[in-house]
């Protein structure tokens, strides 16, 4: 039978130990861990599933243009059709390829943070499994979602506006045959002098809108959707952690009084 010669055994065990300082991995790091595994992947998979359903359900449900839709949960949300060019909650417009490089960084930095974290601190890998969803569910829109940002000329009617549309047939066209993005509408010939620019963009299905209002100002103005949700959540949930795990190790590393020393 094969047997590694103790000095060999010796040399595996010192680079395992090497790789694993340099990591600076705890002894019993999450990555090793099956059930800590599943709480991360399982937590993932269900919200990123419930995001990409429900952005499917509302470009395929909703009406295009509702300017009074019907609200749900005593009056606070109202579900409406909107399409992000931004990052989290519509911030960053125009920026499609920079989010989708922040977010594959941000993706492997959630990683690390799970290797880095005790197979016993579940609360962190929920946390970091919502936002593996949030972050997979938005990059999915910006990477497959093209849309053409149609820019009208001032002296059309109605513009200027910017119209996230489909350009049916040749862009360079005249007329310009566009429809909304995400249905099967008939497309409606455009004349080419209305039209300003037309830009293919990445774009994030929004659907979700917080409707109170305070002495006349909403609230929050920005559509959203199940993804963004998950972001906000999950990394509130991991600063809380962090900041309690902070707290305890600061109480754990204050020194204790000499024994007989007045308090």
């Amino acid at each position: 039978m094969f047997r590694m010669a103790p000095n060999r055994m010796a040399q595996t065990h010192d680079s395992s130990s090497h790789s694993r300082s340099l990591l600076k991995l705890p002894s019993d790091s999450a990555i090793g861990h099956v059930r800590a595994h599943l709480r991360l992947w399982v937590v993932t998979g269900v919200f990123l599933g419930a995001d990409l359903w429900t952005k499917a359900w509302a470009v395929r449900t909703l009406p295009v243009e509702n300017p009074d839709p019907p609200t749900y949960l005593f009056g606070l949300f109202s579900f409406r059709r909107s399409f992000n060019t931004g990052a989290l909650f519509g911030l960053g417009e125009g920026l499609s390829s920079v989010f989708i490089v922040a977010s594959l960084l941000a993706l492997v930095f959630v990683l690390y943070i799970f290797a880095c974290s005790s197979r016993r601190q579940w609360t962190m890998h929920a946390a970091l499994g919502l936002i593996l969803a949030g972050a997979l569910g938005n990059l999915y829109d910006r990477a497959t979602c093209t849309a053409h940002l149609v820019t009208f000329k001032a002296n059309s009617p109605g513009g200027p506006v910017v119209g996230t549309m489909e350009v049916v047939g040749d862009p360079h066209a005249d007329p310009v045959l566009l429809r909304n993005w995400g249905t099967d509408e008939d497309p409606v010939p455009t004349p080419r002098h209305q039209i300003a620019s037309i830009k293919a963009q990445g774009v994030v299905r929004d659907f979700i809108k917080f409707e109170p209002q305070v002495f006349g100002y909403e609230v929050w103005r920005w559509v959203f959707n199940v993804a963004d949700v998950a972001l906000t959540v999950g990394v509130a949930i991991l600063l809380i952690h962090f900041w309690t795990d902070r707290k305890a190790s600061a109480g754990r590393a204050a020194p204790k009084p000499p024994e007989g020393a007045p308090v």
